[in-house]
């Protein structure tokens, strides 16, 4: 990863691509684009003054908010400024407008370090750290989302990504529970027994195909979004007396998640549960501007030497009733 700073330089200004959305197969080592196509830092529609009093109040901080790196080069400075005046007047699309209200909202996150100011914020881990993602944090709102108790809410930060070594922060992430299509004999590959949620906490068996819906969308100018699917996610943990050692499944119901060993089992509705979800997830990486995109499903620099996540999958087959109908 990139060192980011904050800094008043003369450096020359790099151009800024009007594409907002890079490809998936990017490197770690290929630029990114930035955060956002114009500099519209407050969302409100246009590149004003006011973009650029914010702009002026970051440099003075001196600390990196990589919505305002408007040339992707991991660092602050004047080029940064030049590049956001000569958007001024400049109308921005509605995903622009809603990262940087999401931005703004999340802003102190950009500026998290170590584990202790993470789980001050009432975050815990959800799984070990794996390769190009980091480790997923999860509060109890996303709990409740992934397992369909809430919607997923893009002002609420659900979930982070965190370096392994908890030192960064780069994205933030939404889980929203898949709606199941229950009963249906007309379905395809046959209706398998899934355990699954209701509103009221109780865990029922009726016979389900997972996926059945189309993901959530949150930015619905843009298809850019790529939700993707998390299917009977199960998260466990040992103690060896060395500390917590999470383990991550996928592909289980909910029964078997609860037959295996925890030593870190949730609260839940009363019970001591093991997390168990299944659901579509978005990352969004506001802190680490990514090659692949602000929604890419990986980043190519995050904790590249980690797990894969094929390797914490454990190579199951898929079972039908995790696969979607579309």
């Amino acid at each position: 990863m990139t060192n980011k700073s904050a800094v008043l330089t003369g450096s020359i200004l790099i151009a800024i691509s009007s594409v907002s959305i890079a490809h998936q197969g990017a490197v770690c080592g290929d630029a990114p684009h930035p955060l956002l196509s114009v500099s519209d830092f407050n969302g409100d529609g246009k590149v004003t003054s006011l973009d650029m009093d914010m702009m002026i109040l970051a440099l003075r901080e001196g600390t990196y908010y990589s919505i305002y790196d408007r040339n992707a080069d991991a660092k602050l400075g004047i080029a940064d400024l030049y590049a956001a005046k000569r958007d001024m007047g400049k109308i921005s699309h509605k995903t622009d407008q809603q990262l940087a209200k999401m931005y703004q909202r999340f802003k102190h996150i950009q500026t998290l370090n170590g584990n202790d100011a993470i789980m001050a914020m009432n975050y815990q881990p959800l799984g070990g750290a794996f390769a190009m993602h980091g480790q997923h944090w999860m509060n109890s709102a996303g709990e409740f989302a992934v397992v369909g108790l809430r919607a997923a809410d893009p002002f609420i930060a659900e979930g982070l990504n965190v370096l392994a070594d908890g030192s960064d922060v780069p994205a933030l992430f939404w889980g929203d529970a898949a709606v199941p299509l229950f009963n249906d004999s007309a379905a395809p590959n046959g209706l398998s027994t899934l355990d699954w949620p209701s509103p009221t906490g109780v865990w029922n068996t009726e016979r389900v195909q997972a996926f059945a819906d189309a993901p959530p969308d949150f930015f619905p100018d843009t298809t850019a979004d790529m939700w993707h699917k998390h299917a009977g996610l199960c998260a466990t943990a040992t103690d060896d007396g060395n500390g917590l050692v999470w383990r991550v499944d996928q592909h289980l119901s909910n029964a078997e998640c609860q037959a295996l060993p925890n030593a870190a089992k949730a609260d839940f509705m009363g019970q001591k549960i093991n997390r168990w979800g299944n659901f579509w997830m978005l990352h969004v990486w506001l802190y680490d501007l990514n090659p692949r995109g602000v929604f890419g499903n990986t980043h190519p620099c995050i904790d590249p030497d980690a797990p894969s996540e094929d390797e914490i999958n454990g190579g199951r087959i898929v079972p039908p009733y995790f696969q979607d109908m579309h």
